[in-house]
């Protein structure tokens, strides 16, 4: 009943939300953290049946594992005295999307806000293996995020599947019949484009009211989206609908799977480009662009300032009101200047300690991004806001001092862009240091005849820098940036290499990175540089005892190259295995009198000799999984495995990790191969984890 705590939680019921076809959701609030969330409690009548309890499993699962901001986040699991199953979500303030346009059609510029954010909430599903499969109005919320109208949530996965299984007939005819791709009706394989086809029927909807093969009759709707053509949305309306927009909505709703947009990132890429031509404005123009090439990022950047610069009256007369605001905070400054004290030399030698702390940093790249090794160390950047943090003690001297590192940046920035804006491969990676450059310095004259951001992209990129809110993707462009800056030819060679061989990258970036070695003017090699080492087969793993871990007793053995690909003792694929192992050991000393922020620093360091340490993997596996960073334990822990397959401990690791975010189906696989393998723990977590799978 409303009030009462539900038994063996510690959450309060609040009320009702609604019924689904496996559970029930309520609003409730933690009563320790006073926190509201919505709760989802899988019926009493499901939890006799074992296809339901792991379908809800698998829902708490894939929503947890996606972690992008227009999917609900999920953050608690549990199991209910009385047997049923409870996961606690996110809960969303806000309007079903169908509400939206009940009585009146939205306009363009909020059609291509919704969309846009649509796709990167699915791409970032589709990118953690999961394909939703029920896409559809009901299931989007739009409410406000930050103050900002018409933010997205994708809700409801609870028939998502799972991307790397087979997809078939014996999936099931589940979805909702007017958002079904043919494939699915039809019963054939399918994979992550029955998002797209969803989405385009979920557009035409938005544009017309109702879906493209809208029947009373159910049959009759899943029978015309085998044979039917959808009609053009201006046409069903006669409403001013921009042709480029019907293009990418009725590419969606190909019914060869081939001939859609093959991922998220490219549907996104059309809508952009449909957005420029027809010269839309939205509010959500500032949104991060699609993983495109270099190229068309560069030209949709630009597109969009063009846009940005002619949104009207309104906005130009926002923009002469700041300008009269800042006029006033400028005098008002200016005469607190000169009323300011006197510094002292103390204060003058602290503010001096921190410009020589700034340039230290930006002489290792860590201008704006975190540097890949020491993440934790401050940027340049967050250096010169504590330098303006003493102008309440040294006045006007603080001010210049910052603004002279921010113009000193901006020009070494702006230098590293155009050493690569013209090198093959380079133009995209240019435009990053254009960006951080434009951060220093906004009104940078060379930064913004190349790469020109609108106010809202750059506040979104300073908003994260400021925050430090950086995802796995931002390091590892630190960590490209931080290796093009480079000056030594060898050194810079030796750590796009590594980041080349990183099996986490795109194929497009490593051969991006490739491209770039090659045309580097500056390294001549004998042979060919940049080759991406071939996988390491299973066979020609060192053959050590499984259940030893070669951290306990000296050096590893590094794993043998592929035997059809010989490589001379001066090809930079060759790592520094001597060092990673000193590293490692140093690490597991660390790791042992608990500095896991130095034990982590350390196995990077380990890694960054040696990307094939086996040892410096597990041992990132164990600094994530002791914060409760499960997915990222998980991540490393199967690195390592792959290297060594044959290692029990690395299996009991991988599965530990598995267990914790729910994946149960593969912690058992890793449990039992430990067990075949002979650790003696894994044949009781084995039965811990199949007693939750109901075996």
């Amino acid at each position: 009943m409303p009030g009462q705590v539900i038994q063996g939680t510690r959450y309060r019921l609040l009320r009702w939300i609604g019924d689904g076809g496996m559970g029930v959701v309520y609003e409730a609030e933690h009563v320790d953290l006073e926190r509201r969330v919505a709760l989802k409690i899988l019926r009493h009548e499901a939890c006799h049946e074992p296809a339901a309890i792991q379908a809800f499993r698998d829902e708490a699962r894939a929503v947890g594992r996606i972690g992008a901001e227009q999917i609900v986040d999920v953050f608690d699991f549990a199991e209910l005295p009385d047997g049923r199953l409870m996961f606690a979500m996110e809960l969303i303030e806000g309007t079903p999307l169908y509400r939206l346009y009940e009585e009146q059609l939205l306009s363009m510029g909020r059609v291509f806000a919704i969309l846009r954010q649509l796709c990167k909430g699915l791409a970032a599903a589709h990118a953690a293996g999961i394909i939703h499969r029920d896409i559809k109005p009901d299931n989007i919320i739009v409410g406000t995020r930050r103050g900002r109208a018409d933010a997205v949530k994708i809700l409801d996965f609870g028939i998502a599947t799972i991307l790397a299984e087979q997809h078939n007939a014996e999936s099931g005819l589940a979805g909702t019949p007017y958002y079904l791709a043919p494939e699915i009706v039809s019963g054939l394989t399918f994979d992550a484009r029955v998002d797209i086809y969803a989405l385009g029927c979920t557009a035409y909807e938005m544009l017309v009211g109702e879906p493209p093969f809208f029947h009373e009759a159910l049959d009759k709707s899943l029978k015309a989206h085998l044979v039917e053509q959808p009609r053009r949305p201006s046409i069903v309306t006669g409403r001013d609908v921009p042709p480029e927009l019907e293009e990418v909505v009725l590419r969606c709703l190909e019914k060869i799977p081939g001939d859609r947009y093959p991922d998220m990132a490219s549907l996104e890429a059309a809508l952009c480009r449909a957005q420029l031509k027809a010269r839309i404005i939205s509010e959500w123009d500032d949104l991060p662009l699609p993983e495109v090439d270099p190229d068309e990022r560069a030209e949709l950047l630009s597109g969009y300032a063009e846009l940005a610069a002619v949104r009207g009256p309104t906005r130009r007369s926002r923009a002469l009101l700041w300008g009269v605001i800042a006029g006033v905070f400028g005098l008002a400054i200016a005469l607190w200047f000169f009323a300011a004290p006197a510094a002292d030399s103390e204060e003058l030698a602290a503010l001096e300690q921190l410009a020589d702390k700034a340039r230290t940093a930006a002489s290792r790249a860590s201008f704006v991004y975190p540097l890949s090794s020491d993440p934790s160390a401050p940027t340049a950047y967050a250096i010169i806001d504590d330098i303006e943090a003493l102008r309440s003690s040294v006045g006007r001297v603080a001010s210049r001092r910052a603004d002279a590192l921010r113009e000193e940046f901006a020009g070494t920035l702006v230098g590293l862009g155009d050493e690569y804006w013209e090198r093959p491969g380079g133009k995209g990676f240019a435009v990053d240091y254009y960006a951080q450059a434009l951060l220093f310095e906004p009104d940078n004259a060379a930064a913004n005849n190349r790469v020109t951001y609108t106010p809202g992209q750059l506040a979104v990129l300073r908003d994260k820098v400021e925050r430090h809110d950086f995802t796995e993707r931002d390091f590892f462009i630190a960590a490209t940036l931080e290796a093009l800056a480079e000056q030594n030819p060898e050194v810079r060679a030796r750590k796009i290499e590594a980041l080349q061989r990183d099996e986490e990258q795109a194929v497009s970036t490593q051969e991006t990175l490739e491209e770039l070695l090659r045309g580097d003017p500056a390294i001549v090699r004998p042979t060919k540089i940049a080759q991406r080492p071939k996988p390491i087969k299973e066979e020609t793993q060192p053959t050590k005892d499984p259940t030893e871990d070669p951290t306990e007793d000296g050096p590893p053995t590094p794993p043998d190259l592929p035997t059809e690909e010989p490589v001379s003792v001066t090809d930079p694929v060759i790592s520094d295995a001597p060092s990673a192992d000193a590293l490692v050991r140093d690490a597991k000393a660390a790791m042992n009198a608990g500095r896991g922020k130095e034990a982590e620093r350390l196995y990077e360091k380990a890694l960054a000799a040696d990307s094939r340490s086996a040892p410096a993997l597990i041992g990132l596996s164990d600094v994530h999984f002791n914060r409760g960073d499960y997915d990222k334990a998980a991540n490393y822990a199967r690195r390592a495995v792959k290297l060594r397959p044959k290692n029990a401990a690395y299996r009991m690791k991988l599965g530990d990790a598995y267990y914790k975010v729910f994946r149960y189906e593969e912690a058992r696989e890793h449990y039992a191969a430990a067990m075949a393998q002979g650790h003696p723990d894994a044949e009781r977590l084995l039965k811990k984890v199949e007693s939750k799978l109901g075996k």
